[in-house]
């Protein structure tokens, strides 16, 4: 069933490129009470290389947004009473310029009809490469979504009890999830990274069971960092399924390192954002590869 493929790689730069030739992703999410996911998206896409990221978020929270990294640039959309991108926001996404190397749709965007109705239809229409997590997820949820052929290249990141509403196979039983994901990803044609112990890559033809990351993630912001971490490496080229391979070994080699030199109950995703360099340059030791 896995096939253990060998660890993708990021090609080394060359002297004479610029920030255009590593990717210009959008992340969008964020909501009044929920800037802090979204943040962690964009500084963790940041550090895995990205070349530019501009976050779209509602403009109840966009100013904390901008704040919590000097070099993120932001899209303020409108937003509803309740801080969270409206119709009109979600309209202007619409006419986005298609320019973009990818997307990653989710991480605290927050629930309205509008927002699933504009999830949905990107999810089928919008010809970026995108992540889906989060909020995202649970807006595809309430589609036949593997059902409808997508524009583009997708990455959906569920934990068990979102790949449970995805899929109705109960999240207690993690045999029969990850064979229900391997059949989902191959009929919808997405990657599907089934998050928890020994997370889950697969696009249905190719599979393989991470052997990074620790207990001590189990905190808020984890999945947040990891879709900005798969995102960013979308937007540099790598395929779909190595992008998330390598976004996910990546991602727990850096807790494991955090927890190592520092210890504790937990890491913090700000924790992970930190011991990034740290796990690149494991990486680059080991295999002599990235």
């Amino acid at each position: 069933m896995f096939d253990s493929p060998p660890l993708p790689r990021l090609l080394p730069r060359q002297d004479n490129t610029h920030k255009g030739d590593y990717g210009h992703i959008l992340l969008i999410g964020g909501c009044r009470g929920m800037s802090g996911a979204i943040s962690i998206a964009a500084q963790s896409a940041m550090r895995a290389g990205s070349g530019l990221v501009t976050v779209a978020t509602s403009d109840a929270c966009v100013d904390q947004v901008a704040v919590s990294h000097p070099c993120l640039m932001t899209l303020p959309l409108a937003s509803d009473s309740e801080g969270r991108i409206d119709s009109e926001g979600l309209e202007r996404l619409r006419k986005y310029p298609r320019t973009l190397s990818a997307w990653g749709i989710g991480p605290g965007l927050g629930r309205s009809e509008s927002i699933y109705e504009w999830v949905i239809e990107s999810y089928q229409h919008r010809p970026e490469p995108t992540v889906m997590d989060a909020d995202g997820l649970f807006a595809l949820s309430l589609s036949s979504w593997s059902q409808t052929p997508s524009a583009g290249p997708r990455i959906l990141t569920p934990h068990a009890g979102e790949f449970e509403r995805l899929s109705g196979v109960s999240s207690k039983d993690r045999a029969s999830q990850i064979a229900a994901a391997i059949e989902l990803a191959k009929s919808s044609r997405a990657t599907i990274v089934l998050k928890g112990a020994q997370t889950l890559i697969t696009d249905g033809t190719q599979s393989t069971l991470n052997n990074t990351g620790n207990p001590g993630m189990a905190t808020g912001g984890s999945g947040d960092c990891l879709t900005g971490i798969i995102t960013s490496l979308l937007g540099q080229g790598l395929s779909s399924f190595d992008a998330a391979h390598l976004g996910v070994y990546w991602h727990g080699l850096a807790a494991d390192l955090w927890i190592a030199a520092r210890g504790g109950p937990s890491v913090l995703a700000t924790d992970i954002i930190e011991s990034m360099p740290k796990a690149f340059q494991r990486m680059s030791q080991e295999t002599n590869r990235i």
